[in-house]
């Protein structure tokens, strides 16, 4: 390292701080192209110009604040009329509420007095109906009363003659409720020989129904044939006596069939047959028809019977 002495910086070229000891600034080359051109009158025609600017500022804001003014003036003279209203009108409300206390004190006095009249009035009315119904009702009580005692003679005399007449019905009854025993006893005996006569009645009855179902079977046995038969779905026609029998089909939860049945060169078809349903054909030769009767309906066949008349014609 040495000892010299460094040389100064030089001053930046834009700082303000040394802009004095720059001589090429804008200001200085304006002022001395100035002094070189001898041009004097811009500084005064700066001034005149500025000058008048002031004063017509001045004179704007003179016309304004006379404006403002004026406006107060107004607005100062509206709020004294608006005062000046409001005053009249406070008065009138003033009068107005006097003369409506003095109504309803009228009013109310009236009223008072009016009711007072209705009052006495009422009362007066009152006292004359009291007085009027009291007579009138002394008067009625002692009418009531006579013709009370007067009945109450009557009704002694008619107890009187009830007790007589109820001692009469007591024997009466008395020999009714005799007479009553008595026929209800022959009744209960009369009924019970008239339920042995129903009961006699009734097995006479059953014998004979039983007598008679025995001749008419008695009868009926000596006046046909019979053919007990066992028809088969699968069997096709088979001959029971001189007529053919078919079976088509069988329903044996409902106890029904369906069958055909050929006589005389004629068939004929029943469906839907119920078991102990008898069916019966008239055959070529006979007055009394033939009677088919199935009396039980198995899974695809049938147990039944035909019955045929002895005499043809």
């Amino acid at each position: 390292m040495s000892d010299q002495p460094r040389p100064p910086m030089p001053p930046p070229p834009n700082d303000p701080m040394f802009r004095s000891l720059d001589k090429t600034g804008p200001l200085e080359k304006a002022v001395r192209n100035a002094k070189q051109g001898g041009s004097g009158w811009v500084l005064p025609t700066i001034l005149f110009v500025c000058i008048a600017l002031l004063l017509g500022y001045c004179i704007f804001l003179t016309v304004k604040l006379s404006r403002t003014q004026e406006a107060t003036e107004l607005l100062n003279r509206d709020l004294d009329n608006s005062e000046n209203r409001i005053s009249q009108l406070e008065e009138e409300l003033y009068k107005t509420e006097n003369k409506l206390v003095q109504q309803i004190d009228a009013t109310s006095k009236e009223l008072s007095s009016v009711q007072a009249q209705q009052e006495s009035e009422v009362q007066n009315i009152k006292a004359a109906v009291t007085q009027k119904a009291d007579k009138d009702a002394l008067a009625s009580v002692d009418r009531k009363a006579q013709s009370i005692q007067s009945d109450v003679g009557e009704i002694k005399q008619n107890v009187t003659a009830v007790d007589s007449s109820v001692k009469q019905v007591d024997t009466k009854v008395g020999e009714l409720d005799k007479r009553v025993e008595e026929q209800a006893k022959t009744i209960e005996e009369q009924r019970k020989l008239l339920e042995q006569s129903i009961h006699n009645i009734n097995a006479t009855r059953e014998i004979l129904d039983s007598t008679r179902e025995s001749l008419f079977n008695l009868k009926t046995s000596l006046d046909r044939d019979y053919f007990v038969f066992q028809l088969h779905k699968k069997s096709g026609i088979i001959r029971v006596k001189d007529v053919g029998l078919r079976l088509k089909k069988t329903r044996k939860k409902d106890q029904r069939y369906d069958t055909e049945i050929f006589y005389d060169d004629k068939k004929m078809s029943k469906d839907k047959v119920a078991a102990n349903e008898p069916i019966y054909f008239l055959k070529m030769g006979y007055k009394k028809p033939y009677e088919l009767v199935v009396t039980q309906v198995l899974d695809d066949k049938v147990n039944g019977y035909l019955s045929v008349p002895k005499v043809a014609e």
